[in-house]
């Protein structure tokens, strides 16, 4: 209402300005009428509109701080009162009526338009919000099933979706078999085929033509479409830019106060009178208002996270920015990261010959861990049909344990001790009854299953590099940025990795526990970007000068990441470190533009040549201006993004000569 009220009064206020500027003489008997009605318009946009941003202005000041309210007030105080007095005392040079109600409809506007812009970058996965679509959940007392707010999903609660719907949450199938759409999640087009028992990941698309029953593993808020539509903490703006934004007006301020009442002092010296000087001294005020400046940072934040946000970027931390312009080197993690995050399990027919009670105890270790190794032997038991959770040993009292860097252990019903984890030295006897692919030895095994310390079956994983990291490292590489592999892994598995991806051996770090990456990145990490997608890199992120991860389901490390991503390759860190110098080079070009105007508009307002019909066309071509210069600095692809061409897939690591493999 006041928008459209403020728009009004504008109008009124050019129209009958608008005969004076074209000549009209003052002596007519409609001047005066007109000069009454502007006055008029004014007045009721100072009210209207005006109240918007005194109040505002007035309250940054009784704290101490100077908003970008501040000198908009001023300048609106400044010219009103000058038009007023202008107005009572006869002097037409004075009268900025015009100005002052079309300045206010237009930061009115230009705030409206910033607010929208923002609230729809905020709201735009909120429009399609999973938790705004009820699921069906069993109704005991119909017989049949009721919807249900899947913010009320709880672990464990059955639930079912329709055809087409997103899974909310992670869910484990009741279904034998099911069809899902993974691409909004990890960039894979084709469909993924589950069978029972196994995991459908927060995210997936129901694709089948019949309801799907589910059984939830976590609750709504724990989940991956949880954190990515809320309103998460990138959009607020960046301390350090407020600071920095705060410091720049304290002194942009100054300048201008001093040059007004040095403009106006240096007229009444030279004779022109009071009604000159004070004309300079309004118009130096009118004309000099940082509103381009204060656009350019906070629009320019916004662009740039929608942008990346449209790419499966999403931004966590404001000061991400200013951060990614200080790496000079990127520190991956392995398993998960440089690879894909479930890799395939060797000589599946191991499984065929373990005891009973050890793949029952097997299918409970894994039936509700997340990680890559827990996934890929769920998909291998599924396959075999012999993942059956119904049939698992042990109760709520003796669920799974997972040990960040070990494995996952849990004692059954009979007190016997099930452990699934990596290899170790006390592990050199293998068990001579211990099933293993062909004549290979326990040694050559990544993951093996334990009862009671005695080992039972060692398994091997084959993992699959992410598509094109060979050539956004190399790109990395170019750029003279330091690439290092920091892994928990076996080093024969670490260094052969490295080799394939081309980072130099001495850069590629093996065998480092959670603790020791973490010391590592302490030492190394002020210029660092960590790139991990586990529990075990939560240490190295924290000390990085700047992390990200594309494990989004994993709580822990996406709470500790400056952003994160969504795809099957590591395109989008070329992506976010291009958003990032374009960013950048938008702001400063906004910062040159508004010094550049405001010394024109200075110079104009000094020699007395400002009017207030050319203060009300320049002030909003100025922040126009500057809403054009960021649109086009951040749209602009560079070079190196042109040529970046298209993904080209990882090689086989087998290639090198032996099958990269993973563990816990």
């Amino acid at each position: 209402m006041k928008l459209g009220l403020c728009g009004g009064m504008a109008l009124n206020a050019m129209a009958f300005t608008l005969p004076r500027y074209a000549g009209m003489e003052a002596s007519s008997d409609l001047a005066g009428i007109f000069e009454i009605i502007a006055a008029f318009s004014a007045t009721v946009s100072l009210f209207a509109g005006g109240g918007y941003f005194i109040p505002r202005a007035w309250a940054a000041l009784r704290l101490g701080r100077l908003h970008l309210d501040v000198p908009i007030a001023l300048g609106i105080t400044a010219a009103w009162l000058g038009s007023a007095a202008g107005w009572l005392l006869k002097a037409p040079g004075l009268l900025y009526f015009d100005f002052v109600a079309v300045f206010i409809f237009l930061m009115l506007l230009g705030r409206r338009l910033q607010e929208a812009s923002v609230a729809a970058n905020r709201q735009r996965l909120l429009r399609q919000d999973p938790s705004l679509q009820p699921v069906e959940i069993p109704d005991p007392g119909m017989d049949g099933w009721r919807p249900c707010p899947v913010r009320r999903l709880v672990y464990g609660q059955e639930f079912s979706v329709l055809p087409g719907a997103v899974v909310p949450v992670a869910a484990r199938l009741s279904a034998p078999r099911a069809l899902l759409g993974l691409d909004w999640i990890s960039g894979e087009a084709e469909p993924v085929p589950y069978s029972a028992g196994a995991i459908i990941p927060s995210g997936a698309i129901h694709l089948g033509g019949q309801p799907l029953p589910l059984t939830a593993c976590e609750p709504w808020d724990d989940s991956l479409l949880a954190r990515l539509v809320k309103e998460d903490a990138a959009q607020s703006q960046d301390n350090a830019a407020a600071r920095w934004l705060d410091k720049t007006l304290r002194l942009y301020l100054g300048i201008i106060l001093a040059t007004a009442f040095a403009g106006a002092a240096v007229w009444l010296a030279g004779g022109a009178g009071w009604t000159a000087a004070t004309q300079v001294f309004i118009s130096v005020l009118v004309v000099s208002c940082p509103c381009a400046l204060g656009v350019a940072v906070p629009l320019a934040h916004e662009l740039a996270v929608a942008r990346l946000r449209a790419a499966g970027i999403f931004v966590r931390t404001p000061d991400l920015w200013r951060r990614l312009l200080r790496v000079s080197r990127i520190v991956f993690d392995k398993t998960g990261t440089l690879t894909l995050d479930t890799p395939r399990l060797l000589h599946p027919e191991v499984l065929t010959s373990l005891p009973k009670d050890a793949v029952r105890a097997l299918a409970t270790l894994v039936s509700e861990s997340r990680h890559p190794v827990s996934a890929a032997m769920r998909e291998a038991l599924a396959l075999q049909d012999l993942f059956h959770p119904a049939a698992t040993v042990g109760g709520p009292e003796n669920r799974p344990e997972e040990i960040c860097g070990h494995g996952l252990r849990f004692p059954d019903s009979a007190g016997v001790l099930w452990e699934l984890r990596r290899p170790s030295d006390r592990d050199s006897g293998s068990h001579p009854e211990m099933p293993t692919p062909g004549n290979s030895q326990e040694a050559s095994a990544d993951t093996v299953l334990t009862r009671d310390g005695r080992l039972v079956a060692g398994f091997q994983f084959a993992e699959t590099g992410r598509t094109d990291a060979a050539e956004v490292i190399a790109g990395f590489r170019k750029q003279g940025k330091s690439v290092f592999l920091l892994s928990g892994d076996r080093e024969s598995k670490v260094r052969a990795m490295a080799e394939s991806l081309g980072i130099p051996a001495h850069q590629a770090l093996a065998r480092r526990t959670p603790e020791a990456k973490g010391a590592w990145m302490r030492l190394h990490g002020r210029d660092a970007l960590f790139i991990g997608d586990g529990a075990n890199d939560t240490l190295a992120a924290k000390s990085a000068c700047c992390s990200g991860t594309l494990a989004v389901d994993r709580t822990l490390l996406a709470e500790s990441s400056d952003f994160y991503f969504l795809s099957r390759s590591l395109s989008p860190l070329r992506l976010l470190f291009s958003m990032a110098r374009r960013r950048q080079a938008a702001v400063r070009r906004a910062f040159i533009f508004a010094v550049i105007y405001n010394l024109g508009a200075l110079a104009l307002a000094l020699t007395g040549r400002m009017n207030p019909l050319l203060a009300a066309i320049l002030m909003p071509l100025s922040s126009l201006a500057t809403i054009l210069i960021i649109t086009a600095t951040l749209n602009r692809r560079r070079k190196a993004d042109r040529r970046g061409g298209s993904p080209k897939p990882l090689p086989p690591v087998s290639a090198v000569g032996m099958p990269v493999t993973t563990s816990f």
